[in-house]
C-alpha cells in the first residue's frame, strides 16, 4: 500500500516558514505602496482648470475647461470673452481622457477619447483618435 511519509516539522522550520511568508507579504505591500506613492502618474486633479489648444481648429485657439464635478466645456474667444460652445462630462482613466458630449448632436455616441502622450505642470500633449499629438497648455 502506498502511503505518504509523515514529516514532523521542527519549531525552527515552522518559525522560518512563518517568517518567510510574513516577509513576502511585507515586501509586496511595500512595493505596492511605493508604486502608488512615487511612481504613479499625476491624478485627475492635474486636469482641473482651463487649458488652451492652439492646434485644434488652426487659426483660433480653443479652450477646454475641466471642473472637479467631472463636467467640461469647450469654448472660444468671441468679443474678448470666453464663450462655451459645447460641453458634457469627462473621466480620466490611465493615460486617457474620455469626453462624453451632452448636447443633442453628439448624444448617444461613444465618448471621444484623448490619449495623453506627455504631461507636465503647464502642458499636456494629447492625441485625438489616432491623430498626431497636439499640445494643450494652461
Amino acid at each position: 500500500m502506498l502511503t505518504l511519509r509523515s514529516h514532523a516539522w521542527t519549531p525552527a522550520q515552522k518559525s522560518l516558514t512563518v517568517a518567510a511568508v510574513l516577509f513576502g507579504i511585507a515586501a509586496f505591500c511595500t512595493a505596492v505602496y511605493s508604486y502608488e506613492r512615487y511612481h504613479r502618474g499625476p491624478s485627475e486633479n492635474a486636469l482641473y482648470g482651463t487649458w488652451q489648444d492652439s492646434d485644434f481648429f488652426g487659426d483660433e485657439p480653443v479652450y477646454f475647461e475641466f471642473h472637479p464635478d467631472h463636467t467640461f466645456f469647450i469654448a472660444g474667444i468671441s468679443q474678448g470673452e470666453l464663450n462655451p460652445f459645447v460641453g458634457g462630462t469627462w473621466y480620466a482613466g490611465g493615460l486617457n481622457i474620455y469626453l462624453r458630449f451632452g448636447e443633442d448632436p453628439f448624444e448617444g455616441r461613444r465618448p471621444t477619447i484623448a490619449h495623453i502622450v506627455r504631461i507636465s505642470e503647464d502642458e499636456i500633449s494629447i492625441t485625438w483618435s489616432r491623430q498626431p499629438a497636439s499640445k494643450v497648455t494652461t
